[in-house]
């Protein structure tokens, strides 16, 4: 079954900042790893250049040493982190001043730190936060049991985005989504404050659909869909003829969720595409929406590639309404020991499906006897 990026939780699609992660719409990072000092990022310094306090001084410097981020508990018995207690002793003595110089320091481990702690500290400073969004020094994280490798940057995104109920978050969002020097931020920031700057963000948004950059482009329609999505439908419709496969597959789903009437004739014509990659699960969608023409699906169920029939009544057996099986009658008479379909109304218990069965069942000549043992009662 095809992922769906319009109906994951928003915090699932902004994890690394990249909203358009997996789809092969994502941008290159916001600058190369290892960069001690990007372009767009923060101007590092040492511990004696940021504090004065000798024992402040100290207590940075043992943190300094450290190569990775821990949380409080990590490894399957929740046990304390001496790193983390480092963090904790530091946090502690730290007035707001402090916390925020040392964001600039030359460590992406104090830097990610203390990252941490300002977002507690409220409200946040943007333009103090601004410069970390470009940082690409990385740092090895250990959250519980889970083990990653991050970017200071993916790190500071994924803190202001959770913080958007901020108006200070909402603002620096919004000025990501218009810095082209942060590509693969864009437009997961303009998705995270739509819901909180309807108005700038609709206005931003339908800029976007005219940039030839496709990941803008599915970034925009996202933001449009939370802010404008009655009178955006059309706009969206016409992009089932964009040239970019990867944003066509994408369309299938917002088409699918889309409720408008220009949604089933674009997804009518996506089912048509000529990348199968787009069709197969453009002909599946169409198979689950409630205005759909028969005509269509029966086209579809006799199609040449047997993913996109096997997909089709797969999807139409998940349904099983009356006209579902009706249709379903047709294909099993070509295709009588789909284990896929026939296991999918087997978990249907309506007497509707019920009643289909045994009619099915009565074929028993043209039933392997794997599906008979299977599928059909004694």
């Amino acid at each position: 079954m095809m992922r769906c990026i319009f109906q994951l939780p928003l915090l699932l699609l902004l994890a690394g900042g990249h909203v358009l992660g997996g789809t092969g719409l994502s941008h290159a990072g916001p600058a190369q790893a290892g960069t001690a000092s990007p372009p767009h990022g923060p101007a590092l310094l040492p511990t004696a250049a940021l504090l004065t306090d000798p024992v402040l001084i100290a207590l940075v410097n043992q943190l300094a040493q450290e190569t990775r981020m821990e949380s409080g508990g990590i490894g399957v018995s929740g046990s304390l982190s001496e790193i983390y207690a480092r963090f904790a002793r530091l946090a502690q003595k730290l007035n707001r001043q402090q916390a925020y110089a040392l964001l600039r320091h030359e460590s992406p481990a104090v830097r990610g730190y203390l990252l941490w702690h300002v977002m507690t500290l409220r409200p946040v400073d943007p333009d103090a936060l601004y410069p970390l969004l470009g940082d690409a020094a990385e740092v090895d994280l250990q959250m519980g049991c889970k083990r990653s490798r991050r970017s200071i940057a993916d790190l500071s995104f994924e803190a202001l985005s959770a913080e958007a109920a901020q108006p200070a978050v909402q603002g620096l969002l919004l000025r990501v989504a218009q810095d082209r020097q942060l590509p693969s931020y864009r437009a997961s920031a303009l998705i995270r404050v739509a819901e909180y700057r309807p108005q700038e963000v609709t206005a931003l948004a339908r800029s976007w659909l005219h940039e030839s950059d496709p990941a803008l482009l599915l970034g925009a329609m996202h933001a449009l869909k939370i802010t404008a999505e009655e009178e955006s439908a059309p706009s969206f419709c016409a992009l089932a003829s964009h040239p970019n496969p990867e944003l066509r597959g994408e369309l299938v789903c917002l088409f699918a969720a889309l409720n408008h009437p220009c949604a089933e004739p674009a997804l009518r014509k996506l089912t048509e595409d000529h990348t199968d990659a787009v069709r197969a699960p453009a002909a599946a969608t169409y198979a689950r929406i409630r205005q759909r023409d028969p005509a269509v699906l029966r086209r579809l169920l006799r199609d040449p590639l047997p993913r996109i029939r096997v997909g089709v009544a797969e999807a139409l057996a998940q349904r099983a309404h009356a006209s579902d099986l009706d249709l379903l009658r047709d294909y099993l008479a070509v295709e009588p020991n789909s284990d896929v379909v026939l296991r999918a109304l087997n978990e249907k218990h309506t007497p509707e499906v019920s009643a289909f069965m045994r009619e099915h069942c009565m074929l028993r000549g043209r039933l392997t006897p794997s599906t008979q043992s299977s599928f059909c009662p004694r």
